[in-house]
């Protein structure tokens, strides 16, 4: 179900270009806008999200992911060095980011919907799974924004 999106190449983007430790806070971002919905879809069960509804939050996201691959195959290459050159990512910048990416929602919904209630995961236990779901959401771009300072290091010499 992973594959690498948008957020994760903003922070190797960010990391590249030496703001790798400036992207700590859209990490955290990242992960409060996986925790809402999870959370949201969590406590208010599967009633909400129905099969038709499923159905078209799929579409929409395959044509969020549609549109990337589009944009991704026609973006330029061209790496500047200087790094006053990439706005630092900010806290609001992850939140708001995941919080509208189709992506998420789509991996949140089976989470919340489906596994979570398997397992009889209620109260508390709710509460910490999507916590610990939330910060390995955050974990993600915090490891491409360290790859990229590495990467980006290595370039440069």
């Amino acid at each position: 179900m992973y594959s690498p999106g948008p957020v994760n190449f903003l922070a190797l983007n960010a990391g590249l270009h030496g703001q790798g430790r400036q992207t700590l806070g859209f990490c955290v971002g990242v992960g409060f806008g996986i925790f809402i919905p999870l959370l949201a879809f969590s406590l208010l069960g599967a009633g909400l999200i129905t099969p038709a509804r499923l159905t078209l939050i799929s579409a929409l996201g395959c044509l969020y992911i549609a549109y990337l691959g589009v944009k991704t195959a026609i973006a330029s290459l061209r790496v500047e060095v200087t790094p006053q050159s990439v706005k630092a990512l900010s806290w609001r910048d992850g939140m708001l980011m995941q919080l509208l990416n189709p992506k998420g929602l789509a991996a949140t919904l089976p989470l919340a919907t489906i596994h979570l209630p398997a397992i009889g995961a209620h109260g508390s236990q709710l509460l910490l799974l999507c916590g610990v779901l939330a910060v390995l959401a955050g974990g993600a771009p915090l490891s491409y924004a360290v790859a990229g300072a590495v990467l980006g290091k290595r370039l440069q010499h």
